[in-house]
């Protein structure tokens, strides 16, 4: 199995898969609301309530993963935050 890339963003890349060596661009999935999302929305309601959804509504406060568009494995992943 090979390492998953990281820091490859938000947005669809193209780079050649480390698994089946194919140049493609990716296939880009925003995974549901993790732990970082809450407890960022649970401190920002302690805060200034009014605005504690803007976490859980920010693709940049949740994981996206990348995977190959022609072997469908995922080949990268980029942090929440990152």
């Amino acid at each position: 199995r090979a390492v998953l890339l990281h820091h490859l963003g938000r947005e669809s890349k193209r780079i050649e898969c480390p698994l089946c060596h194919e140049e493609m661009d990716t296939v880009v999935a925003i995974s549901k609301i993790g732990g970082f999302a809450m407890v960022l929305a649970l401190f920002i309601f302690f805060v200034a309530w009014p605005f504690f959804w803007i976490p859980l509504v920010l693709p940049h406060c949740r994981v996206t993963k990348h995977f190959c568009s022609k072997c469908h494995c995922q080949v990268g992943e980029t942090d929440p935050c990152a």
